[in-house]
């Protein structure tokens, strides 16, 4: 058994939750404070956003969340859960990515909980690629911490075209496939990871675009397999606390990957999405 298909089974019946006009089995899994809804393990949610318990076992929860995990569970039945997940090209995981086809967290503890504040969880945060403008918020993401010579790039002051500044990946979920994927919130749902090739792929280049408004755009990327057509990582700098030098290899970096992605482009591997 796998990793993602062991995520969280064989849990005790505890109450009923209505789903797209359907009743569905709320389990208890291994996991203080998560549930799992029907029969597999690889479904689950945050007890916590139960608000109401009724008398016949009936589960509610707010409006916004009943509506996002309906949503979330009629894509995941029907096999077309899309998931996306924004990264800038100096995050820890880059290198993995493009050169192991693994995609990780910087912790192993097997919690699905908050990402954020240390929590060492081995979850991987994501989206919903069906909720609106869920492209735009990982593209967003995926321009985060970069340092000054790098969002220089996407300046008015000093623009330079097509410095490779993250990436979008996109997780296919579903009750046939793989992923174990956890509801937190409408706005963050969570994959069990580390999640190898097979169960991802990067959907989308984020790159600078001195045409745009907002100085960075997505482009849909074709990439071949894992994936030596994609640069090392950026470096990490954040503070500037490298100076000059990192000035000079952050500068060279923007260089060589400007460059990679005109080859991309030319290659007929990545193109902009026309509207």
């Amino acid at each position: 058994m796998s990793n993602q298909e062991a995520a969280g089974s064989g849990g005790r019946p505890i109450g009923h939750m209505s789903l797209n006009g359907a009743a569905v089995e709320v389990k208890s899994t291994q996991w203080p404070n998560v549930y799992q809804l029907g029969d597999s393990g690889r479904l689950t949610f945050s007890a916590d956003l139960v608000s109401h318990r009724a008398a016949n076992g009936e589960m509610l929860l707010s409006h916004d969340n009943a509506e996002g995990l309906a949503r979330m569970y009629g894509e995941w039945q029907e096999d077309r859960l899309t998931l996306m997940r924004g990264i800038s090209s100096n995050h820890f995981s880059w290198d993995g990515i493009v050169m192991n086809g693994l995609a990780a967290s910087e912790g192993s503890d097997d919690f699905p909980g908050a990402t954020m504040g240390g929590s060492g969880s081995r979850w991987l945060p994501t989206s919903m690629g069906s909720s609106d403008g869920a492209l735009m918020t990982s593209s967003g993401i995926a321009i985060g911490n970069h340092n000054q010579t790098m969002r220089a790039a996407m300046s008015a002051s000093q623009p330079q075209d097509n410095v490779l500044l993250g990436m979008v990946l996109r997780f296919d979920a579903g009750a046939n496939q793989n992923l174990a994927v956890h509801f937190l919130n409408p706005g963050e749902i969570l994959v069990k990871g580390p999640v190898e090739n097979q169960d991802f792929a990067i959907s989308h280049l984020v790159v600078s675009d001195v045409s745009n408004p907002a100085g960075f755009g997505a482009m849909r990327y074709e990439g071949t397999a894992w994936d030596a057509d994609l640069m090392p990582a950026a470096l990490y700098d954040p503070s500037g606390k490298h100076g000059e030098t990192g000035r000079q290899v952050t500068q060279d970096w923007m260089d060589r990957s400007a460059a990679k992605i005109n080859e991309l482009q030319q290659r007929r591997l990545l193109w902009r999405d026309v509207d």
